[in-house]
């Protein structure tokens, strides 16, 4: 199944899922524990890179100092700590942020929210 975050409110996230027949259902996932992803990656971050300042909401993971050898630790623990697979390009083009926003949209459609 795929799945496209649409829209972001105070509520959740709107969700967009197409099965592999291509009907697509909306769906709203709410994200009442996103803050708490969002600090459980900053603190794998924080333990890997140990950045001179806090990491925010709107960090990349490599611009904060991050580098391969540890993207791919921090994604082992990511998916240890929260149980949801990323693949490596997530932490290249996402802010934290968005990786908690997708981390509890993957376990929604996991059945794991």
């Amino acid at each position: 199944m795929l799945f496209q975050p649409v829209s972001e409110g105070a509520s959740g996230v709107h969700i967009e899922q197409m099965d592999r027949h291509g009907a697509v259902a909306r769906m709203l996932v709410y994200l009442w524990l996103r803050p708490m992803r969002s600090t459980a990656i900053a603190e794998i971050w924080t333990q890997l890179i140990q950045p001179a300042r806090a990491i925010g909401r709107n960090d990349n993971f490599f611009e904060i100092g991050g580098h391969s050898l540890l993207a791919l630790r921090a994604l082992r623990k990511m998916e240890h700590k929260l149980g949801v697979k990323l693949e490596l390009h997530v932490l290249i083009l996402d802010h934290l942020a968005d990786i908690a926003i997708r981390c509890q949209s993957k376990r929604a459609v996991q059945g794991t929210a």
